[in-house]
């Protein structure tokens, strides 16, 4: 069962086992000179928290039970869960919408709270959730008013007719617990905290949703979407899909350096940081972060946008340092770094100018080492010219040829060829690109083995692949390599380290002086 867009925990709970139930203020202890010390009523919720268990009779219960909670994805993890306890006796039945309930002050409580939501069930009937619209005082009753009709709530038995409080709660846990009570049943121990303050964002459409767009130029002109809610949204007609991420705060300066800001990110070998791990990615890698809310999905305002300037590994999860684009303020001369080394991404159009389809190539993986330290995959190349520039007869017919005349293969041949390139394979959610580190070919085998930067998650022994050169950007491979050495943007004469710093001497020290 889905309401306002969150799943309804539907599943039964055994009343034989105590549900424990537990609250917390947010109540702040304050110290005064040398007083005594005292707690201000400064609370704005009284946030509860359940213990209980629920059976699971058979493999559909047990599974449903696993697919409930696997769903449960993104920061809050948020469900509806009917509180385990009763909360109102229904006296008489006006309409669908209106009934009137024993006394119980809650005419004054729906005043200070008015979001109160109630979940109604009846034997043989479909459960139904609405949200109280209103709670009049009538005397010797209470008249409330819901905003969703109740079909069967007029012709359902009072003392069979059962409203529960609908509270907005996450897992407390991230292990889930249980006991195998006979074969194929379980009892599922559960425990819960309600959030109030996110649930009534989320009804309300208030919480802000944050949409992540990063992107790749050349050459691999590739942009992954992401959001940090818990399903995918669809925006502007772009799909962001969700995963565990989050950015902290953002820090300005006084003078204008720009912005900076980090991302944190559940380690993923398909996350576009990844691509940073073990060495820093040789390419351009732009961010930015948009937000929005669930009321109104297209309505972005931009958050944040710069690049990425380093990732690091923390273990579980990785962490981006990212600066705005205001940051071209800090240099005092326009344009790229001058330096020995060229500035230019490979095959940018712009720029650099050499065409990628020249200096790519498709193979065959034949074995996956995921467990190898870096990871590792060897690949081996197709007899078959179909793909590769130039390999057409007289008809314009592709032709085979053995692999030795295959356009470039001399060069694929050649030790770190496809060093600080890249591999691409899959389509779809199956896509997969890395980065290689290194890459040997064994002539014997007529086999190309490429060190990665992470592991390989959905590819398989016999996909087809796509290598792409590397370039270390100095002048003597732009010139050899790419042919493209009047495209080049370094400055060979500039020396590594400034001579104008002399060398500091070093003194060997006597005596407790300098000598």
């Amino acid at each position: 069962m889905i309401y306002l867009t969150r799943p309804v925990f539907t599943f039964p709970i055994n009343w034989a086992s105590p549900v424990n139930k537990s609250f917390a203020f947010d109540l702040k202890e304050q110290r005064l000179g040398f007083a005594s010390e005292y707690f201000a009523t400064l609370q704005k919720n009284v946030v509860q928290g359940f213990q209980l268990t629920t059976w699971l009779d058979g493999n559909a219960a047990i599974a449903a039970f696993d697919a409930f909670t696997a769903a449960l994805c993104g920061r809050l993890a948020g469900f509806w869960l009917p509180a385990p306890f009763e909360g109102m006796t229904i006296t008489e039945v006006s309409s669908t919408t209106v009934f009137n309930i024993t006394p119980q002050n809650l005419a004054a409580t729906w005043q200070d709270h008015p979001d109160v939501y109630l979940y109604f069930t009846a034997p043989g009937q479909t459960a139904v959730a609405a949200k109280i619209l209103s709670v009049t005082d009538g005397g010797g009753f209470e008249t409330v008013t819901v905003d969703a009709a109740v079909p069967w709530l007029a012709t359902a038995p009072l003392d069979a007719l059962s409203v529960f409080r609908l509270l907005y709660v996450r897992l407390a846990e991230d292990v889930e617990q249980g006991k195998f009570i006979a074969e194929n049943s379980q009892a599922r121990a559960l425990k819960v905290i309600e959030l109030p303050e996110e649930y009534a964002a989320i009804e309300t459409g208030a919480q802000r949703i944050y949409l992540f767009s990063i992107t790749c130029d050349a050459p691999m002109q590739m942009t992954w979407t992401y959001t940090n809610f818990a399903a995918p949204i669809s925006s502007l007609g772009t799909v962001f899909q969700p995963f565990p991420m989050q950015h902290k705060s953002l820090r300005r300066g006084k003078t204008l350096d720009g912005e900076t800001l980090e991302i944190e990110a559940k380690y993923d070998p398909n996350h576009p940081f990844s691509l940073w791990l073990p060495v820093p990615f040789p390419r351009p890698m732009t961010i930015e972060i948009a937000e929005t809310t669930f009321a109104d999905v297209d309505d972005q305002t931009t958050y944040f946008y710069g690049r990425v300037i380093g990732v690091k590994d923390t273990g579980e999860k990785i962490t981006a340092q990212c600066e705005s684009f205001e940051y071209l303020l800090k240099y005092k001369i326009p344009g790229p770094y001058i330096g020995p080394t060229c500035p230019w991404a490979v095959y940018d159009p712009n720029t650099c100018k050499v065409l990628r389809a020249n200096f790519e190539c498709q193979a065959t993986i034949s074995a996956i080492d995921s467990a190898a330290l870096p990871p590792t995959v060897s690949v081996q190349f197709s007899d078959a010219a179909q793909g590769m520039p130039g390999y057409t007869n007289a008809a314009g017919v592709w032709v085979n040829v053995p692999i030795s005349d295959l356009q470039g293969f001399a060069n694929w041949t050649t030790t770190d060829w496809f060093a600080q390139g890249l591999m691409e394979t899959g389509y779809g959610t199956d896509y997969e690109l890395r980065v290689i580190q290194h890459s040997t070919f064994d002539s014997a085998t007529s086999t190309l083995t490429l060190t990665l930067n992470a592991e390989l998650v959905n590819a398989v022994v016999g996909q087809s692949i796509q290598l792409v050169a590397g370039c270390d950007g100095a002048p003597a491979t732009c010139q050899t390599k790419f042919n493209n050495y009047e495209n080049n943007g370094s400055f060979p004469g500039v020396p590594v380290v400034n001579p104008s710093l002399a060398s500091f001497a070093y003194y060997q020290m006597q005596g407790g002086k300098g000598k």
